[in-house]
């Protein structure tokens, strides 16, 4: 038997049948996700919410179950595999630096939770659907496109702090010459 067995990587010498140990963390996916694809957290300090990668300038820490025989749908809980050999203690209860102190996975985490009910307040406040305003700065972050209403939006701005809630909510990592003022009036 080998004396530490490293996956991960291809042998360069006869081993052993062996056995290991694999970190995996309770989360819920931000997106329609596949067994075995590479996943990091959806947003900054966020420990639950995952999301594809490559996405902006972080990094992933694991994949989906691979053995899950079917894909996993937005919103769903999963176990998250963590990569060989990146977790810092072990027994069976694990730490790893990407993660605070253990917490119980719930529907969404209540950053998100309070960020979205932040975003919709933000779009009521406007006499605005909640789609409408999520789909509108997704349309800025794409094509530059304003929303527009009349006059309605005369003298209106999008604050900054709409673009920490997005983030958040959507896993989406906003570069900062784009977090800018999507509303618009025809005057």
């Amino acid at each position: 038997m080998a004396e530490h067995t490293i996956v991960g990587r291809l042998l360069d010498k006869p081993e052993e049948r062996d056995a290991i140990h694999v970190a995996v963390a309770p989360v819920i996916a931000n997106e329609p996700l596949q067994p075995g694809q590479h996943i990091g957290f959806a947003t900054q300090g966020d420990t639950v919410t995952v999301t594809s990668w490559p996405q902006g300038n972080r990094k992933a820490i694991g994949i989906v179950d691979p053995f899950l025989h079917r894909d996993v749908e937005e919103g769903q809980r999963f176990w998250m595999f963590l990569y060989p050999n990146t977790i810092t203690s072990l027994k069976h209860q694990w730490t790893h630096p990407a993660f605070g102190p253990e917490e119980k996975v719930t529907a969404k985490s209540s950053r998100v939770s309070a960020s979205e009910q932040w975003l919709r307040d933000f779009s009521e406040s406007h006499e605005e659907t909640y789609n409408t305003i999520m789909e509108a700065a997704k349309e800025w972050l794409t094509d530059k496109e304003y929303l527009c209403r009349g006059g309605k939006f005369e003298g209106e701005r999008v604050p900054d702090e709409f673009w920490t809630h997005y983030e958040r909510v959507t896993g989406t990592i906003v570069d900062e010459d784009d977090k800018e003022n999507f509303f618009t009036c025809s005057c």
